[in-house]
């Protein structure tokens, strides 16, 4: 019965995540290809790209497992291919319900300044429903070194695709990085 729980608080929470998608801290190593440098091997000339790790603490909502300190990590790299198309990939961890990972790839990316709405599918997970799930988000990169504010992310937002204006969504809240790095370019 205890396992039945736990799965039925997972599935409710996948569920949630159709909306609204976060990270855990646990997992695999970063990925040590940034998307810049997949460009020129791909023979496209990248007009933009964002990249990066963070590590937020999702304290806007109370998970029934982690309380209102859920934790996510995400690592990300993403270019601009042409209107407003990207390649790259992304990994995402999150102690909500429990624990749920995703890995993808990018679609999207639109940048205006320091800031970038990204997005991508969802290709694996540990909670099948998710797998094919079109996401976005928004990062911002604050600069660099110890003078500079934290970067920040928001989090991930289910069956949304990057708009034409990239403060267009209202629920996009943001998150300061407590350890990690987003750098966009333009």
């Amino acid at each position: 019965m205890k396992e039945m729980n736990h799965r039925l608080i997972r599935v409710l929470s996948a569920l949630a995540i159709v909306f609204l998608v976060s990270g855990r801290i646990q997992g695999p190593p970063a990925m040590e290809l940034h998307a810049a440098s997949l460009a020129p091997s791909l023979g496209l000339s990248a007009n933009a790209s964002a990249t990066g790790q963070t590590r937020i603490v999702l304290s806007d909502r109370i998970d029934p497992v982690c309380g209102s300190t859920c934790a996510q990590r995400m690592t990300m790299n993403a270019v601009d291919i042409g209107d407003g198309n990207a390649v790259g990939q992304f990994d995402l961890f999150s102690e909500e319900g429990g624990g749920i990972r995703l890995h993808g790839s990018m679609t999207c990316l639109r940048v205006d300044g320091n800031v970038a709405q990204v997005g991508g599918v969802v290709t694996q997970s540990d909670i099948q429903d998710l797998i094919g799930l079109q996401v976005t988000w928004l990062v911002v990169d604050n600069g660099e070194g110890k003078g500079a504010p934290a970067d920040q992310t928001s989090d991930l937002f289910g069956n949304r695709d990057c708009e034409s204006e990239i403060t267009s969504h209202p629920r996009f809240v943001l998150f300061d990085a407590i350890q990690g790095n987003i750098q966009v370019r333009d």
